[in-house]
């Protein structure tokens, strides 16, 4: 056990050596050497995820993370490193788990909050991503992300009347050039669930205004405007065959 002990720590040491010269083949060699005598070495499978991250090999620093959170659990970088990784990937279920471990490892800070509520919201646990935000803008309540979170995350569970309010915030305290086009969409969608076609029509204007790409909303908008007779933009914006 000394043997690999002193063998573990040489090869430690050289592949943080190698790091710190940006010389990562060598560093990834002396990292492998030292999980290959110790394949429980999670700091090590946890600097080779790090490694293969920045050269944005995804596969091989799941790989080697998975490893580094199966030989210790409650290594919070680890856990943060996955949550990360699994974001970019898309997989909000795996991150939302991993960052849940984090965050309960982590200080209780606010960027944190913050992004433990994105990441809940992006898994479509709406519910905890409203209850994360909620506890957020109680030391920030003019948090555009926050408000634009609360806003969503409501919408989606059908409480109009709060996702009315808290996107109502985010249009109030946001700076100019900080309103999003899906700000827009989704308030249009409450203005017409509660029957106010005409400030729906107004709002995808001022989405489509944002995000050209969503040009072909006009169709949609154009049966709105016929319900409410509004013959200037139907000659405007529709073409006949």
């Amino acid at each position: 056990m000394a043997l690999v002990s002193k063998n573990t720590d040489t090869y430690m040491h050289r592949g943080d050596m190698y790091y710190a010269k940006k010389d990562l083949g060598n560093a990834i060699v002396n990292y492998g050497f030292v999980t290959d005598f110790d394949p429980k070495n999670f700091v090590a499978h946890y600097k080779l995820g790090k490694i293969y991250i920045s050269t944005k090999n995804y596969k091989d620093a799941i790989v080697s993370l998975e490893k580094s959170a199966a030989a210790e659990p409650n290594f919070a970088p680890t856990n943060r490193e996955l949550s990360d990784i699994y974001s970019i990937q898309k997989d909000y279920q795996k991150a939302k788990d991993y960052f849940g471990k984090y965050a309960s490892m982590a200080e209780d800070k606010i960027d944190v909050k913050e992004r433990y509520a994105k990441i809940l919201y992006q898994a479509k646990d709406f519910q905890n991503a409203i209850k994360e935000a909620s506890e957020f803008l109680k030391t920030d309540p003019n948090n555009v992300v926050m408000n634009r979170l609360m806003g969503y995350s409501n919408l989606e569970l059908n409480n109009d009347a709060e996702a009315l309010k808290y996107l109502n915030k985010v249009f109030e305290v946001a700076k100019p050039g900080k309103i999003l086009p899906q700000d827009y969409e989704f308030i249009a969608k409450l203005y017409e669930k509660s029957g106010q076609d005409s400030m729906a029509m107004v709002m995808k204007e001022k989405m489509i205004e944002l995000d050209p790409s969503k040009a072909d909303m006009y169709s949609d908008m154009g049966a709105g405007y016929y319900k409410m007779k509004n013959l200037t933009y139907l000659q405007k914006h529709i073409k006949m065959p």
